[in-house]
Formats: structure tokens, sequence, C-alpha cells
């Protein structure tokens, strides 16, 4: 506060159990009416939840709402994308280890498959109706370039590899190209290999990215 930030918390679970046998029997889907055959997951509703944090932050007279980053790690890490992705007041996004669904390509194959996070955690998201994932015409790059021309910072661990993080380094280096058409700057991708050899952290214009040991 000292310093000027506001920071608000919720618990994801309090909206949404993080449980496939009861996310729909507590929190959003029966508060919001939803039915059994409701197309929407778990993921979608943590993200909606990010959104009413922003509805609560604009009715404090301390909080800049105009000046919001949202933030969240593995599973929230998807949530925060994907409300940034959905919610123009969000001026930046910090995904932390968010992995497969959230800035780890499903073409990069390393670590957690949308088929094995489907299969694990059935209730984060509609499932696939046929086909593979990597076939499809998007990927998660796509999903990074929905936040431009706002602020991403995507955040790995170098022995997260379930997490995928050279991955995410990629995909954030394609989603770039939405931002440099419109933002100045000497922009400089240093090669996957450099930047997992140096634990390296790289900084384009509103874009940044670091790899962190353990």
């Amino acid at each position: 506060l000292d310093a000027g930030y506001a920071v608000l918390t919720s618990c994801y679970g309090s909206w949404v159990p993080d449980d496939a046998d009861g996310w729909k029997l507590h929190g959003l889907y029966p508060l919001l009416g939803f039915q059994d055959e409701t197309p929407i997951g778990a993921i979608s509703l943590w993200a909606w939840a990010i959104q009413r944090l922003l509805d609560a932050a604009e009715t404090c007279d301390e909080i800049d709402s105009s000046n919001i980053l949202v933030a969240g790690h593995s599973r929230l890490g998807k949530a925060a994308l994907w409300a940034a992705a959905n919610d123009p007041r969000i001026g930046a996004v910090l995904a932390n280890n968010s992995g497969c669904g959230g800035t780890a390509p499903a073409a990069h194959k390393v670590g957690e498959t949308l088929e094995q996070m489907a299969r694990d955690y059935p209730h984060w998201t509609i499932p696939a109706r046929q086909g593979s994932a990597t076939k499809l015409s998007f990927d998660q790059h796509h999903l990074v370039s929905l936040v431009a021309p706002r602020s991403v910072y995507v955040a790995c661990a170098r022995e997260d590899l379930w997490s995928d993080p050279m991955g995410s380094y990629l995909a954030l280096r394609e989603a770039s190209r939405c931002w440099e058409a419109s933002v100045a700057g000497d922009w400089n991708w240093p090669p996957m290999q450099e930047v997992w050899q140096q634990f390296g952290k790289v900084h384009n214009g509103p874009l940044g990215y670091h790899l962190r040991p353990g």
C-alpha cells in the first residue's frame, strides 16, 4: 500500500470447487442457474470470477480501476489469460506456469497435453468433440494475441517441464507479431536454447518472459 498498490485476492475454490464430481453442486454453477448440459467449464467460470473482482475494484475510491493487472498461477494462470482476453479493463496479465491450456502450445509436444488435461480435469474445459488438438488451425499463441495491445508477462520454471516453459516462450514470441506492428522498438527474441541455458529474462515493449531455476 505504501508503494501505491492495492491487492485483491480470492480463493478460486470458493467460486467453483476444483472437483470433477462436485463442481456443479456448489458455487457459480448453481448460483448462475446452469443446467447439466450448459457448455461451460471451471476455467471459464474462474475467469468470470476474476472479472467480478474487477467490478468490486471499481467500487473502491482508493483503487485506480483503469490500471489493473491480473495474475494467476497454474490453472489460475489459464483463467487469468482467458479473463484478460475477454475483458479490456485488464491492462496487464501475469501468467505464471500456466502450461497446457495457458501459454503452452499443443503443437509443442512437451509436458501435459490437452487430452491429458481433459482426462484428469474434465471439469476445466469443454471436451473436444473429435480430432486431435495438435491438428487444429489455432493454438495458445492465439490466446495470448487476444490480449494485444495490452501487456503480457509469462513466467516459467525450468524444472516444471509439465507446463512446458520453452513452449510458452515460443508462444509469446509468435504472439508478439500482434504487438510489433503497432509498438515501435528494437524487438529481440533470443533463440530458445539461449533462454534455456541462461535462465533467460526477455523484455520487449509490453511483453516479458522469464525462466527461473527450480
